[in-house]
């Protein structure tokens, strides 16, 4: 029986299949979901194929290793998707499938799907391949230059624009937990100076003690941060060490 490895094997093995022609969206998983009938469609007696290549095909990627995997009828057990009506092609509903079952995480693991967020919402989905304290690293379709090919990603796990991380409903050899080795020691410390410090992680900051996310530690974030510092018992100094990196991670987990 498949497992969440083989899955992972599926998508490694893909990194570099392209569009074709590059800028059409057109690609082989689509080109195959279409003759099946994943995304079939119903309504009273009719029903019909909603056909999904050309279009953005990070979920059609994401949704044919599955099938490629296991199987259409398993893939659709282990991501709760619906026999007919399944609007996962859209980010937002395959997310949504997953979260009416209580099957979203904060946390990532091998195998599991990874959601991210743009300005507008959720936007894009892949299959998370491994990950360690600092960095979650994946596989995704409708990636790479111009979004033309299947490629790694790797991103910094405070990354804000990670939304979550699902569960897939797996049968046998449950995926082990890894280890958390977070040593908040080796983040790098955050304060006010001039220029100011900026990046995700002033934005992971921002995000927790309640104050503007711009990216930037000036010194309203300082004074954020001090508010937090109080409350939570740490040092305050309006810097973000490894007393409060720990408390900023204890919230996000929490």
């Amino acid at each position: 029986m498949a497992t969440y490895k083989d899955l992972v094997d599926c998508a490694l093995s893909q990194v570099g299949t392209a569009e074709n022609p590059l800028g059409s969206n057109k690609q082989k998983y689509g080109a195959y979901i279409d003759q099946t009938n994943w995304y079939e469609y119903k309504s009273g007696s009719k029903t019909w194929i909603h056909k999904v290549n050309g279009y953005d095909w990070c979920t059609q990627f994401h949704d044919w290793c599955f099938i490629n995997t296991f199987g259409i009828d398993e893939a659709r057990r282990l991501l709760n998707r619906p026999r007919y009506n399944n609007y996962g092609a859209v980010v937002h509903y395959a997310y949504d499938y997953m979260k009416a079952i209580g099957k979203i995480a904060s946390t990532p693991e091998i195998g599991c799907s990874i959601y991210f967020k743009n300005s507008k919402g959720l936007s894009h989905i892949g299959i998370v391949y491994d990950y360690d304290d600092k960095f979650v690293y994946t596989v995704e379709g409708n990636a790479g230059t111009n979004c033309w090919y299947v490629a790694k990603g790797k991103y910094y796990r405070t990354n804000t624009r990670i939304v979550g991380y699902d569960r897939p409903l797996y049968k046998v050899e449950p995926i082990p937990p890894k280890e958390d080795t977070m040593k908040f020691d080796e983040l790098k410390a955050l304060y006010y100076k001039k220029p100011t410090i900026k990046g995700d992680a002033v934005e992971v900051v921002q995000s927790v003690v309640n104050t503007d996310i711009d990216g930037s530690y000036g010194p309203k974030t300082e004074q954020a941060v001090k508010t937090f510092q109080k409350a939570n018992g740490c040092t305050v100094d309006g810097k973000v060490g490894p007393q409060t990196w720990e408390a900023i991670f204890n919230k996000l987990k929490g």
